[in-house]
């Protein structure tokens, strides 16, 4: 993504590679957030609830408007995800399909 050279400057294909893969997390996260709350049996406002979020925050993240911050994410992990070691290596497939 970026050179590893200090004196290097980050060209527009770049940003793009970056942006293109902020929207695969932003994606993948959104799908997870919404399989993972349907799987449990959640509405979006008990689901906001344990994340400690407000429901419109946890509806922009599973619509993909916006993405979790990190926070949220690790209340996900702790609170709601049952199978931690597949959430992520499906988020590192997704990633390699994304490069590809």
């Amino acid at each position: 993504m970026y050179s590893k050279s200090k004196s290097s400057k980050n060209y527009p294909s770049d940003k793009f590679e970056e942006a293109s893969n902020l929207e695969c997390i932003k994606n993948y996260l959104s799908a997870e957030f919404e399989k993972t709350r349907i799987e449990l049996g959640l509405t979006q406002e008990q689901m906001a609830e344990k994340l400690e979020i407000s429901t419109r925050a946890y509806s922009d993240i599973e619509r993909g408007k916006s993405c979790c911050s990190l926070d949220t994410l690790a209340m996900f992990l702790k609170c709601c995800c049952r199978k931690r070691q597949a959430f992520f290596e499906n988020f590192l497939e997704a990633l390699d399909q994304e490069e590809k």
